[in-house]
């Protein structure tokens, strides 16, 4: 059970975020003859009683570290963490629950897993249900954990400031959710209810469940396959930590705060992803993206999934990565739909591959050499300077595995640097001054170092420019104005500037992050996440936007100088509060990303083809109708007023315009889109001489109508 009672009908419950069934697995019954710690007047230390079990564990939270026994009702958890108080009576325990209900389920499965083990077998065959439960509930061990909790429970809609702040904040105005942590109790609930086994239960999980952490969800579903790993010496165990269920293996960038200068977390992929079952068994999730020599063997196969990995992994980081654990002995479950000839796999002719309900898929217990469980152990490490706790079934194992982690050079991690400099220092010297204090010698080794600048994404010069103007908008109000003057200067954003940058960089870090996440994921589910997040991020405020554009122009073009000025930059000076500011937020970022796609090769040729009918003109037709349509729209809708007007006093006349031979191969619709262009070009200047500002007409013309809404020099009979 994921609870313990304490006494008094109102007393507050002592909640688990990993459960106490998994915690037995790490423990002991409690002897009082080898407790060491001092006896209290009315019982012991934690108040433990012969034959309780209890965990071995290192405890965090005093100074110095200290290896203790703790009750297992009383280690990994929160008072109340579970308990909704915005609903009354019976409901607010609603999740509790549902986590006792999933973790019955769960529970048996494992100890399955650990039978199997103990008999030295060399796996176990599950059904497609139980394997849908398992990772169900590896996901709510990973979204109740510290990192999701607290990203959740400690903050209010005003101070929630993570990377995702836009999005959530439209869902939560979606589905009237007044707490962050409203959204965090949808989510459980939904997961947990979540009947994978029916039709139509991905769309039904998007629907149910914020989208973003819906589509993390699926990410581990479809692109991770499951093994698990135990150590081949029977003198090697895994530890268990606090996070243990949210590190991950795998590169990870960093951004610099555009004032401060410090380092912040960038984007990040996961190559592995890690469960503690026991001291002997450690289920591992890994990624798609990594080989599969059996699906391999297929080289259409193969060449798909490196291009997956180029896209997904590569390009983010602009160079090849490669994971540690790349060599981890673990392959894909065998499964009875599926069998192995000529070194490919095919279909079984016996069994249909559509009847889930008849699934098979047989576990392989993979023995890990003792390089592994450290290396698994070691990421373990490194990431517990976050939690309070670690814990261990015995102690030699975890003092052999302690040292090794303490004392081998730092190839694996071990760094201090970036954030949370000092919490990874004060565990490092912790953890050196608790094997000092148990007679270890050797000497510990951890790295206090700046992080190489290729593995840093920055836009310094234009942040610092920005910078620079705010300090001197402050400091002088007579101070000249840059030229053009941009609108981002004005008091209003002179409070908001720094706050504006930060949002930028995380939004960009998201949009990577979704577009990693969703790789291999069908195209019309990928492009419906992206048209979410930039529908979300477009309800910011243009300043926001702004920064945002220019932050993912200069990642697409790879711009060699990030303070170069823009065509967003042109739209934001010239039309900024001059037409409403979702409209001016989606004009800035259409017309950037036409203009990238306008340098790519062939395309600015093709605008100068006639259309014919071969197969490489068609095809260059589709290049112009994506650039000419795709993304624009229809200008009837730009959001500029007197366009808008000009448009609909002119609508008869376009709908009537003569048809042009020529651009046969538009149809209709196209077509009278073209003409309206056509007309409202030769209309520009005369309809916005009054709005935009003589200096800046002849420059925005030009780019209205060739990036914009491209505009092709044809003579329609208007």
């Amino acid at each position: 059970m994921s609870t313990s009672k304490v006494a008094g009908a109102t007393a507050p419950e002592y909640q688990h975020f990993i459960p106490q069934f998994m915690l037995r697995n790490f423990a002991h019954k409690y002897d009082r003859k080898t407790d060491g710690a001092k006896r209290r007047r009315g019982g012991n230390k934690n108040n433990k009683h012969p034959g309780e079990h209890v965990v071995n564990n290192v405890n965090l939270e005093v100074e110095p570290f200290a290896i203790e026994e703790t009750k297992v009702k009383r280690i990994l958890g929160r008072y109340d963490m579970y308990q909704d108080t915005s609903l009354s009576g019976p409901q607010q325990r609603e999740v509790e629950s549902l986590l006792g209900k999933l973790e019955s389920q769960v529970s048996p499965i494992f100890r399955r897993i650990i039978k199997t083990s103990e008999k030295g077998e060399q796996g176990l065959w599950l059904t497609r249900s139980e394997m849908d439960t398992i990772r169900r509930f590896m996901f709510i061990l990973k979204y109740r954990g510290p990192t999701f909790y607290q990203r959740f429970a400690n903050h209010s809609r005003d101070t929630y400031n993570f990377n995702d702040r836009e999005p959530l904040l439209a869902y939560m105005d979606k589905k009237k959710l007044e707490r962050p942590i409203d959204v965090w109790f949808e989510g459980l609930k939904a997961i947990m209810k979540l009947e994978m086994g029916e039709e139509g239960w991905k769309e039904r999980i998007r629907q149910d469940m914020y989208e973003w952490d819906a589509a993390w969800f699926l990410s581990m579903y479809e692109k991770f396959y499951m093994a698990i790993c135990t150590p081949e010496d029977p003198r090697d165990e895994f530890i268990l930590t606090d996070n243990s269920h949210n590190v991950f293996e795998g590169p990870q960038a960093l951004t610099v705060h555009p004032l401060t200068g410090e380092l912040q977390d960038g984007p990040w992929s996961n190559f592995h992803e890690f469960c503690p079952v026991s001291a002997k068994l450690m289920i591992v999730l890994r990624s798609v993206v990594l080989p599969v020599p059996e699906e391999d063997a297929d080289p259409s196969i193969a060449a798909m999934r490196a291009e997956w990995r180029k896209q997904s992994i590569d390009d983010v980081y602009m160079s090849p990565q490669t994971s540690i654990l790349a060599d981890l002995p673990i392959r894909k479950a065998r499964n009875n739909y599926t069998e192995l000839v000529a070194g490919q796999l095919v279909f079984s002719s016996d069994m249909d591959p559509n009847d889930l309900r008849r699934h098979k898929f047989c576990l392989s217990l993979f023995p890990n050499k003792t390089r592994h469980v450290n290396i698994i152990n070691h990421l373990l490490f490194d990431n517990a300077y976050a939690g309070s706790t670690i814990v261990f079934r015995t102690r030699e194992a975890f003092l052999r595995t302690l040292e090794w982690y303490m004392t081998v050079p730092c190839i694996y991690g071990k760094v201090v640097a970036f954030n949370h400099q000092k919490q990874r220092r004060r565990l490092l010297t912790g953890l050196a001054a608790l094997l000092k204090s148990l007679g270890f010698t050797k000497e510990a080794i951890w790295e206090e170092k700046s992080v190489p600048r290729n593995r840093v994404y920055s836009l310094n010069p234009i942040w610092q420019i920005f910078a620079k103007i705010r300090v001197m908008r402050k400091r002088d109000r007579l101070a000249p104005e840059p030229d053009p003057p941009l609108y981002y200067c004005d008091d209003e954003s002179v409070t908001s500037l720094e706050e504006d940058l930060e949002q930028a960089d995380r939004m960009l870090n998201l949009r990577i992050k979704i577009d990693v996440w969703s790789q291999g994921v069908p195209y019309n589910i990928r492009h419906q996440a992206r048209r979410w997040l930039v529908d979300a991020y477009l309800r910011c405020h243009s300043r926001r936007v702004l920064f945002f554009v220019k932050r993912l122009r200069f990642m697409l073009q790879t711009m060699p100088d990030p303070t170069s000025h823009g065509v967003e930059d042109l739209i934001a000076s010239a039309l900024y509060r001059k037409m409403p500011a979702r409209k001016l937020n989606r004009l800035m970022y259409t017309t950037m990303l036409n203009e990238v796609e306008v340098v790519q090769p062939n395309l600015k040729p093709v605008m100068q083809k006639a259309i014919g009918s071969s197969m490489e003109e068609t095809r260059l037709l589709g290049q112009i109708y994506k650039y000419a349509f795709g993304l624009p729209g229809s200008i009837k809708d730009c959001g500029i007023p007197e366009i808008e007007d000009l448009v609909l006093k002119n609508s008869e006349k376009t709908q009537n315009f003569t048809y042009v031979e020529s651009f046969y191969a538009f149809n209709r619709h196209d077509q009278i889109e073209l003409s309206t262009r056509a007309l409202v070009k030769k209309n520009f200047k005369k309809v916005m001489a009054a709005r935009v500002e003589s200096r800046l007409l002849d420059e925005l013309e030009a780019v209205f109508f060739t990036l914009s809404y491209p505009t092709f020099d044809i003579d329609f009979a208007l």
